[in-house]
């Protein structure tokens, strides 16, 4: 079963190197392609996923990091965070610096 505890809310400074660009949020992301599809196709965008399961999320770490090494880029606007999005998008939403959010999946 999924934890309710609340995670700690990410620095996004340390997450993104634009933190003003605007941002899609991706609720229940699973493997994660598609937020590299999507960093890759407007990589003037940040994108946050959220996904509930830790496995998927060290999945899409490792899937990541293959792509960055195999294409020598380094996809800085985009996060996979392990979270429940039922309990942890509002605060996850509130952190984030103001005006950014502008579309949800």
């Amino acid at each position: 079963m999924a934890s309710l505890e609340q995670k700690p809310i990410p620095n996004w400074k340390e997450i993104y190197t634009h933190t003003e660009r605007p941002l899609h949020l991706d609720l229940g992301t699973g493997t994660g392609e598609n937020l590299i599809v999507m960093s890759l196709s407007r990589p003037e965008w940040n994108y946050l996923g959220m996904e509930l399961r830790p496995l998927v999320v060290e999945d899409f770490q490792r899937l990541k990091e293959r792509y960055e090494s195999e294409n020598n880029v380094r996809l800085s606007n985009i996060h996979l965070a392990h979270a429940n999005a039922l309990n942890h998008v509002r605060p996850f939403v509130l952190s984030l610096p103001q005006g950014v959010l502008q579309s949800i999946r």
